[in-house]
């Protein structure tokens, strides 16, 4: 009787680490994007004028936006903003908050004739020209960096459409120093995901295949 013989089960294939690292990264995308999508996220920038994009690179004729004015305590702003000002500007006042709408639209003559200072922007690239762009100080703070109406803005200004501007940080990509009591409609639901994302307008443009992106990146 020949001797048993024993064959050796072949060895189990371990998996690379750097491969479970990289699954476990691609699910934290997948989770990452199916949350964005539940909270109103759609992958792909808003269409519409709204969105026209203002900076030192990119001037107010290019961007191609004419405003059609109205007037809200005492400025002049573009319709399509007119209503969400007002009550952002209520909401905020209900919240215990004493807003200021410091600035609105600003003409290109005014501008030039320096009848209005516009925190640095040149005539011609000033998003006051466009009448979508607003100031709010607070009235109760000297501080227009770390007021009550600042916080309260921050915190919500975009579900009425608004988003800061120029925020801390922003330089490189605006072209444009901190402004806190700078604010600019673009519509709820960009100003939705501008906030859920964390970006500036010219990084959502950008991302959302606007085919002026390319220039205003130019430097």
């Amino acid at each position: 009787m020949s001797p048993r013989t024993h064959v050796k089960a072949p060895a189990r294939k371990r998996v690379h680490p750097i491969v479970i690292v990289l699954i476990v990264l691609l699910l934290l995308v997948v989770a990452a994007l199916v949350a964005l999508r539940l909270l109103g996220w759609s992958g792909q920038r808003v269409e519409g004028t709204l969105t026209a994009l203002v900076n030192p690179w990119n001037p107010v004729d290019m961007a191609g936006y004419r405003p059609t004015l109205t007037e809200v305590e005492g400025r002049q702003v573009d319709q399509s903003c007119a209503q969400p000002l007002a009550n952002l500007l209520s909401a905020c006042r209900s919240a215990g908050h004493s807003p200021i709408l410091s600035a609105g639209y600003i003409s290109r003559d005014e501008l030039e004739a320096g009848a209005a200072a516009d925190e640095g922007a040149e005539a011609g690239f000033s998003e006051h020209e466009i009448g979508l762009a607003v100031d709010i100080l607070d009235a109760d703070s000297s501080d227009p960096a770390s007021s009550a109406v600042a916080a309260w803005l921050r915190d919500n200004a975009w579900e009425y459409g608004f988003i800061q501007r120029y925020p801390e940080g922003s330089e490189e990509s605006t072209g444009m120093a901190y402004l806190p009591w700078h604010y600019r409609y673009v519509g709820e639901s960009a100003a939705s995901q501008i906030q859920q994302l964390g970006i500036t307008l010219e990084d959502y443009v950008n991302m959302f295949f606007n085919d002026s992106a390319a220039v205003v990146f130019e430097r």
